[in-house]
């Protein structure tokens, strides 16, 4: 009975330090929707996290643009501006911009405000053999840009029209100030 005792005592402390790996990774890569930090998924998507624990919830660029959540917490595009050409390149991205995500768009309209009134510019879907992304089940979009147009969506006065990502569709989706790249 004490050996038992023993037993059970040793097998408890053991699950209590398995639980304190004492990772700070943000979240948790299992998928099983825990965090070490005790909250759940959803404390993540409704900011609670940030809150709780005094953490910040924030991503980084994968290409050197600027990131513009699509939803709340759903994907994200990046958003590349290359002032020497003035090309603009859109990526599709997940969640925490880790990974690209594949979109049906054949092409990305942007709504660019201008002091003449409004103009839309189409972002044409970028094949990659590397990837085996092709127009229609692409992540990239990109176009040049005249310079007047480049420098407004630069200064934040440009929409996505229309977007599908995961199945959800997402309009007017505000791209807000983006640096640029010389």
């Amino acid at each position: 009975m004490a050996k038992l005792h023993w037993m059970a005592m040793i097998g408890a402390a053991a699950l209590a330090l398995a639980g304190c790996s004492g990772n700070d990774n943000e979240y948790n890569t299992h998928g099983d929707g825990a965090d070490p930090h005790g909250h759940s998924e959803d404390a993540h998507d409704e900011g609670r996290a940030e809150e709780d624990h005094g953490h910040a919830h924030a991503h980084s660029a994968k290409y050197g643009g600027v990131l513009v959540e699509i939803g709340d917490h759903f994907a994200n595009f990046e958003v590349l501006l290359l002032e020497a050409d003035f090309t603009a390149t859109i990526y599709t991205l997940d969640a925490h911009a880790e990974n690209n995500s594949r979109v049906p768009d054949k092409s990305l309209t942007l709504e660019i405000a201008l002091e003449g009134g409004p103009v839309l510019v189409e972002l044409p879907g970028v094949a990659n053999a590397l990837t085996g992304e092709t127009v229609g089940d692409t992540s990239e979009f990109t176009a040049s840009l005249t310079e007047e147009q480049f420098r407004a969506v630069a200064d934040g006065k440009a929409t996505v029209k229309t977007v599908t990502v995961r199945g959800a569709t997402f309009t007017d989706v505000a791209l807000g100030p983006v640096a640029t790249v010389r």
